[in-house]
């Protein structure tokens, strides 16, 4: 089978928002939120890794002493500052219809890569299940290569000068446990499967003896 190279329109077809309603009736329950602003891009794009104030929905109360308070105006200094106040409302009321949610970006290629990557931010016994803004910011936050999803030019590997408007969303999927040992890569071309492959390296035993 040859494979077409990418180009702007193939990538820009795998937005979840192109896709998913073609797809509604056998996707998980899904909202996007669009768009998220140059400050949103700037907070992903900066240093160490921090939620934005507000996010946790709890007022924050220093434990510090009236001694620390040079050492906290020099913290505050250091960096620069972000919150969304009304990009947490919407999350919460996306949170409160699914219970809890799986965030991604749906620039980059493969969206989902960055938020496995960063499953150690959350407790091992449901990883990458977020029920507040903060969890999910931390999820964006904490991978390597999140500023490859929000650079154009690297998602797409060429010229983006005659691109089309293409906003940087935001997905929250209704969290549910799914067995990786199911999970699989199909490859769909004129509407039909020309492949399928394991998505997951691990070996799993029990596959072989599966009848297709």
């Amino acid at each position: 089978m040859v494979v077409p190279s990418l180009t702007p329109g193939y990538i820009l077809a795998l937005q979840f928002s192109n896709w998913y309603p073609s797809f509604t009736r056998v996707s998980p329950r899904s909202a996007a939120i669009s768009p998220l602003g140059e400050d949103f891009k700037r907070y992903l794009e900066s240093d160490s890794v921090f939620v934005p104030e507000g996010s946790e929905g709890v007022a924050f109360e220093s434990t510090l002493s009236d001694d620390g308070d040079n050492e906290r105006e020099d913290v505050a200094t250091a960096g620069e500052h972000f919150s969304f106040p009304e990009l947490d409302e919407r999350i919460r009321a996306v949170i409160r219809e699914y219970k809890a949610v799986f965030p991604k970006l749906t620039q980059g290629k493969f969206p989902s890569a960055y938020a496995l990557d960063a499953s150690w931010a959350l407790p091992a016994s449901s990883p990458l299940k977020c029920t507040t803004p903060a969890d999910i910011y931390l999820l964006l936050k904490a991978p390597d290569f999140v500023t490859h999803d929000c650079s154009i030019e690297s998602v797409f590997g060429c010229r983006t000068d005659n691109l089309s408007v293409c906003e940087l969303e935001l997905v929250l999927r209704k969290w549910c446990p799914v067995d990786h040992s199911h999970e699989a890569t199909c490859f769909v071309r004129s509407d039909i499967l020309s492949g399928i492959m394991q998505r997951y390296t691990n070996f799993y035993g029990f596959i072989i003896d599966l009848e297709i």
